[in-house]
């Protein structure tokens, strides 16, 4: 397993995109949010220890949601 270094406000996937991999955050932070025009709404907030891209696991074949790291983030 690769671990993938992510900036603080790197885009990790977007919502509608494909979802091809589930990852653990190792250290850092993501940020849920929906992205409409240039503005962010933030859903949730996860940090070390918490899984993305999980949904896949029930049938979901896209994100629902964006994923950004609000630092420098590990997965």
């Amino acid at each position: 397993m690769a671990v993938l270094t992510f900036k603080k406000g790197e885009v990790i996937f977007k919502e509608g995109d494909k979802i091809n991999n589930l990852f653990l955050i190792q250290s850092g932070g993501v940020s849920l949010c929906l992205i409409k025009g240039k503005k962010n709404i933030d859903l949730f907030q996860l940090g070390s220890q918490h899984i993305l891209g999980e949904s896949v696991l029930f049938g979901q074949n896209t994100h629902t949601t964006s994923a950004i790291a609000t630092s420098e983030t590990k997965l």
